[in-house]
């Protein structure tokens, strides 16, 4: 299917690329991004110029990244490490496919 709108087209790329790097939500990344086009509707229709709502969302991007630094719970020192690795694993593992965690993990 061919696509011309250009906001579609960002996000087929989005969601393209969301399954390549994760290969998981690109459901919730799409939706995600059509709720901001929602709301970018919404100002330019109350007369918000387009360059400032990027201004807005990029600086929104901005304050979540310093946010969400101070809600992590641990690092991991070395991802070679596979003892490591696997106690950070076992959480997402458990979300997808309960009582395979270790398993999987390994």
């Amino acid at each position: 299917m061919e696509i011309n709108h250009p906001a579609a087209n960002m996000l087929i790329m989005q969601a393209k690329m969301q399954n390549t790097e994760y290969g998981d939500n690109t459901n919730y990344c799409v939706s995600f991004a059509g709720e901001l086009l929602k709301k970018a509707e919404k100002l330019i229709k109350m007369g918000i110029h387009t360059a400032d709502i990027v201004i807005g969302f990029r600086r929104g991007v901005e304050l979540l990244e310093s946010y969400i630094n101070k809600f992590k719970s641990r690092d991991i020192k070395d991802v070679k490490d596979l003892k490591e690795v696997k106690k950070f694993m076992f959480a997402c593992i458990s979300s997808k496919q309960l009582g395979l965690e270790d398993i999987i993990a390994n």
